[in-house]
């Protein structure tokens, strides 16, 4: 296979690649900063997120549609785990007696 604009760094990557995984971990980070209103680390959170997916497709990892599969799911689990934290029916975290 050969490449006349893409430069390829190492091996060219094999395998089932969506969603991108890397990229659903980094926008993950993001998505709690979202749902917890941390107005502070939103660009910190995002930058991240995106600094990640690009480096993904950079490196002849992903194609885009990979990156946008990891950035939904990412938004998608992120937002069930916050759901499910702040019902605190799972997780008793505030109500605990101070000794």
């Amino acid at each position: 296979m050969q490449y006349d604009v893409l430069h390829l760094i190492g091996p060219v990557p094999g395998g089932s690649s969506f969603p991108s995984s890397h990229t659903a971990a980094a926008f993950s980070v993001f998505w709690m900063i979202v749902w917890q209103k941390k107005k502070g680390w939103i660009w910190a959170g995002l930058m991240y997120g995106l600094l990640v997916g690009f480096s993904r497709m950079y490196l002849g990892a992903h194609y885009p549609s990979d990156i946008l599969g990891g950035i939904v799911s990412a938004a998608i689990g992120s937002y069930l785990a916050y759901f499910c934290i702040k019902k605190e029916k799972w997780f008793n975290i505030s109500h605990r007696s101070q000794e």
